[in-house]
């Protein structure tokens, strides 16, 4: 029984479509240039940001096509299983976060979207993430303008604090005595003063200060205590 000549037409033009505008052959598609992945980062914080860039091998000569190009990313705590890179570049840059220590491996992977060649896989990129650095206060300073002083006058406090870069200072300080139940205060770096009022039940005013990183809020640094007589 012949073919219908109608049907090998139809088939003589698919094929030459294909061969025109589809994705080609696995093999042609094949030697064409891998799929490269990089990062400038091989170690990184917890919680910090990984920016990695993959080059998606073009179609092979003569044939048009989008490239799908997809990242696996696994190991501290993170569990990315082929997740679509989105756009049509050849390059294709994005970011990860990792939320654990240990080693983040990522490959990335590239084929012509709709094709039914395999994939193209990447060299694996690996980042070691480490445990967040917090910032810390350095010093705290606490010092008075006087060591004596007679009831109802001011003595003036100078309250001061040295911090790491990315550093959201918590400063306090903390007073008793001199006629003054236990008191804290939140203030910032700067001058105060306290005055001891008339009716005085203790005559040694002590007043002490305390910082810490609101990020790290475990590292608290205080100041020397800073004693002054309040003569009766």
């Amino acid at each position: 029984m012949k073919p219908y000549r109608g049907t090998l037409l139809a088939a003589a033009v698919l094929l030459a479509t294909l061969q025109v505008s589809g994705c080609g052959k696995a093999g042609d598609w094949e030697k064409t240039t891998e799929v490269k992945l990089s990062t400038s980062t091989a170690s990184v914080e917890v919680k910090h940001e990984v920016i990695l860039t993959a080059t998606a091998p073009p179609p092979a000569a003569g044939y048009q096509c989008d490239t799908l190009l997809e990242y696996r990313a696994q190991g501290a705590a993170m569990n990315f299983i082929w997740v679509p890179v989105p756009g049509t570049e050849a390059t294709r840059v994005w970011s990860v976060w990792p939320h654990g220590v240990g080693t983040l491996s990522v490959v990335a992977r590239g084929k012509c979207e709709g094709a039914k060649e395999d994939w193209k896989y990447s060299n694996q990129v690996d980042v070691e993430v480490t445990e967040a650095i917090l910032p810390i206060v350095t010093a705290v300073t606490l010092t008075s303008n006087v060591s004596t002083v007679k009831r109802n006058t001011p003595v003036v406090f100078t309250l001061g604090a040295s911090t790491e870069s990315g550093c959201t200072l918590h400063l306090e300080y903390t007073y008793v005595g001199g006629g003054f139940s236990q008191t804290t205060v939140i203030r910032p770096p700067g001058i105060f003063t306290l005055t001891p009022p008339g009716a005085v039940t203790t005559t040694t005013l002590t007043v002490i200060a305390a910082g810490w990183c609101t990020e790290n809020p475990s590292a608290v640094v205080s100041s020397d205590s800073v004693s002054v007589t309040v003569e009766p």
